[in-house]
């Protein structure tokens, strides 16, 4: 599917209708390049699958739970477990006419952003600080 931004900011629409202002549950990391977010918000559970794939990078809520696929986990799926989990998803917004969805999280470990930019040849997933990037998907 092609990510342009009007694309995403329908997206971005739907995810904060459905997950924002929720709590993150748990992470998985599905693949080397795919991650998932289990989101208690609105009394439902959501899961949100994101993938900085190079052909078939994506973002969306999926149906059922999400399964870890990868025995042990890269640095960036330990840091979704360390920094995002427990934490609460504040927002999901996009930048003016940007094909970026960035979603504002704040924990006890302080507040990130992650930032997803599901475009083809240049699909990346970074967590931010606001003193700069803690880790990115980028190979």
């Amino acid at each position: 599917m092609n990510f342009d931004a009007v694309t995403i900011s329908a997206l971005v629409d739907e995810l904060n209708e459905t997950i924002a202002g929720g709590r993150i549950q748990d992470s998985v990391q599905i693949d080397h390049e795919t991650f998932g977010l289990e989101i208690y918000a609105n009394r439902t559970r959501r899961y949100v699958l994101m993938s900085a794939h190079q052909q078939y990078a994506r973002v969306h809520l999926v149906n059922e739970k999400l399964r870890r696929g990868v025995q042990k986990p890269s640095p960036l799926g330990l840091m979704f477990r360390r920094y995002l989990e427990g934490s609460r998803l504040d927002a999901v917004r996009q930048p003016l006419w940007e094909r970026v969805i960035i979603f504002d999280i704040e924990g006890p470990e302080g507040v990130f952003q992650l930032i997803i930019e599901p475009m083809e040849r240049r699909a990346n997933v970074l967590l931010v600080r606001d003193d700069g990037i803690i880790m990115d998907c980028m190979r």
